[in-house]
């Protein structure tokens, strides 16, 4: 059992391991507002001296450190957000289009197995049709406006109307499981629209990726060092080639996927918000902290504005 400790004890406990802090009041109305958990625990790896038990933060670190590393965060988190939902925006019309062009656009079409690749990923296919028509079933049943109206007024769900209440994740699986020339179709039309050249057989994974990185910042979850794990950037990624980078997993891996997503002006726009909230966290920190931020986060120095 965790025993509870009053704002006053965490800041004693935090001191006896080396945390400057300065305004003792100040402190506790930010733990306060922003929970202990989500402040200390969520990000002191990088301010933690090695070898010490208990935990002994290194010298000179101070509780304005956490604050500003969290508020930094926080920027970078809503930033990769708006830009996110513009992506998956993009990414459920042309699948939706592509899809209907070439086996119609019903929930009849689009639950029917033998529309997907049931040669490469018979399973997941399988699974993922069972998992669309379960959830038109359910949505109409809980009275799912949307889905009432076309099924009472049409007797059918138009794909481009159930994309709508399809998560990322949804999507991604549903990209996974279409036919190949399916997904050349969407590739070729994503290079088109947002005139880049986008290969079929990179989108899955870079996908995966990029709704991973949805996801936590959907549930607000810390973002700067962020990891997809095993899932790593296509090295044939244009961004990765322009900063002469090998293939990663981090967080300049995500916006690398990212920039193959979106418009060039809108990720031109992004990399201008993130160089500025860079610049600034970089006058308000250490120079040796600053260092650690941005090796978590994989951001090269030529990829700054």
């Amino acid at each position: 059992m965790v025993d509870f400790k009053t704002y006053e004890q965490q800041i004693d406990i935090l001191r006896n391991r080396n945390l400057i802090i300065g305004d003792k009041q100040s402190a506790i109305d930010f733990l306060n507002l922003n929970n202990y958990y989500n402040v200390i625990n969520a990000y002191k790896d990088i301010f933690i001296q090695q070898g010490y038990t208990p935990e002994k933060f290194i010298d000179g670190t101070t509780f304005d450190d956490f604050v500003q590393l969290y508020n930094f965060d926080k920027l970078i988190r809503l930033a990769l957000s708006d830009f996110l939902i513009i992506i998956e925006r993009v990414f459920k019309s042309i699948i939706a289009y592509e899809f209907s062009k070439a086996h119609g656009n019903s929930n009849i079409d689009y639950t029917n197995i033998n529309n997907f690749d049931t040669i490469s990923e018979p399973t997941e296919s399988s699974k993922l049709v069972t998992y669309i028509d379960n959830q038109i079933n359910h949505d109409y049943s809980v009275g799912n406006k949307m889905i009432c109206h076309y099924i009472d007024t049409h007797g059918l769900v138009p794909l481009w109307v159930n994309v709508n209440l399809m998560t990322f994740g949804n999507m991604s699986k549903f990209y996974m499981c279409m036919k190949e020339s399916d997904k050349r179709s969407v590739a070729k039309n994503l290079s088109n629209v947002l005139k880049k050249n986008i290969q079929f057989n990179d989108i899955s994974n870079s996908i995966k990726i990029l709704v991973l990185l949805r996801n936590k910042t959907a549930h607000d979850q810390r973002i700067y060092d962020f990891s997809s794990d095993k899932l790593i950037v296509s090295h044939n990624n244009k961004l990765l080639k322009q900063h002469r980078i090998p293939p990663r997993n981090d967080l300049f891996g995500a916006l690398c996927c990212m920039n193959d997503f979106l418009l060039q002006d809108d990720f031109n726009n992004l990399q201008q918000l993130l160089s500025n909230f860079i610049k600034e966290i970089k006058n308000n920190v250490d120079q040796s902290i600053m260092n650690r931020i941005l090796n978590k986060m994989g951001i090269p120095q030529s990829f700054l504005i």
